[in-house]
C-alpha cells in the first residue's frame, strides 16, 4: 500500500511538472517502477520522458526495458542507435552494464566478451564490471574464475548495486 501511494505522488509530481518536470524524478521513478517489475508503467514513464527530454539516458532506459521484456528487436534497434563514444562514463558503464548482461542472457559470449574488455578499459572496479564477468564465467563454466569476481563484485559494491545477485551466483558455485 506504501508503494502504491509513492508511485502515485511520483505520478502527481510528474503531470504538476509537465515539460518543466525534474529530469531526476523520471529516473528515479523508473528506477523504482523496475524495481517492483512494473515494467508496463515504466515504459509508459519513460515514452513520457521522451517527448520533454533529450539525451541517451532515455535510450538506456528502453534498452532496459526491452531486455525486461525480451523483446529484442526492440532492444537491439535501441542499443544500436546509442554512439558509444558519445556517452559520459556513468552512462557508459549503464550501456555496457544492460548490453553485456543481455549478451551473456543470449548465449552470445564471445560479444560479451569484447564488451567486457570495453568496461575493463573503463572502470575495472566497478562492480557491475566484475559482476558480470563472474556471470559469463559462469555461464562458460569457468567456476574459479566465476568465484573469484564474484567476491571482487561484493568487495567493490559498497552501494550494493549488485551485491545481492552476487551472493546468489556465488551460492550457486559453492
Amino acid at each position: 500500500d506504501d508503494i502504491d501511494t509513492s508511485f502515485s505522488y511520483y505520478d502527481t509530481a510528474i503531470s504538476y511538472g509537465g515539460d518543466n518536470a525534474d529530469e531526476d524524478l523520471y529516473k528515479e521513478y523508473f528506477d523504482l517502477l523496475i524495481q517492483d517489475d512494473l515494467t508496463e508503467k515504466a515504459l509508459e514513464v519513460t515514452d513520457r520522458a521522451e517527448g520533454i527530454f533529450d539525451g541517451d539516458w532515455i535510450s538506456l532506459q528502453y534498452m532496459n526495458l526491452y531486455s525486461l521484456r525480451e523483446d529484442t528487436q526492440r532492444f537491439e534497434y535501441y542499443m544500436e542507435n546509442i554512439e558509444y563514444e558519445d556517452l559520459d562514463s556513468t552512462l557508459k558503464g549503464e550501456y555496457l552494464t544492460t548490453k553485456i548482461d543481455y549478451l551473456i542472457q543470449n548465449s552470445l559470449f564471445d560479444d560479451a566478451k569484447r564488451s567486457l574488455d570495453l568496461f575493463w578499459d573503463l572502470d575495472q572496479y566497478d562492480p557491475r564490471y566484475n559482476f558480470l564477468y563472474a556471470k559469463l564465467s559462469f555461464e562458460e563454466g569457468d567456476l574459479e574464475n566465476a568465484r573469484k569476481y564474484c567476491k571482487k563484485a561484493i568487495e567493490y559494491d559498497t552501494t550494493r548495486v549488485v551485491t545481492d545477485e552476487a551472493q546468489k551466483l556465488l551460492a550457486q558455485i559453492d
